[in-house]
């Protein structure tokens, strides 16, 4: 995603964006929605989260272009984007799984509540 151009309004720059830069940041910021907000994503997380994006964009690309041409050269050969397809998934999953294992704070009772609890039962 491009770095936003000193000088230009918000809406100028979001014309200047591609469907596909569209498509990574909007991926990216419902992302980082999901994590909890910016204020939550770390400086190592967000690189992170950038990839994703980038990752579930291009596979729709090439997918969507192996449509059009079809998985196979005229010469009877795989074509490059097949082998880089098949691939993706699994660079799909294993952002997703970084991502996704971050530990985050849950709600717990406090300590007098716990032990109300432990002695009521």
């Amino acid at each position: 995603m491009p770095a936003p151009r000193p000088g230009l309004p918000q809406v100028v720059e979001a014309q200047l964006l591609t469907p596909s830069q569209a498509k990574i940041a909007a991926i990216r910021d419902d992302v980082i929605e999901h994590l909890g907000g910016g204020e939550h994503v770390t400086a190592v997380m967000a690189p992170l989260v950038d990839d994703f994006a980038f990752a579930v964009v291009e596979r729709a690309l090439v997918a969507a272009h192996l449509a059009a041409v079809g998985p196979l050269t005229k010469a009877g050969k795989r074509r490059r984007a097949f082998d880089l397809w098949c691939k993706w998934p699994a660079r799909v999953e294993a952002l997703a799984v970084k991502i996704g294992l971050e530990r985050r704070a849950v709600p717990t009772d406090s300590l007098a509540e716990a032990i109300e609890r432990s002695s009521a039962s």
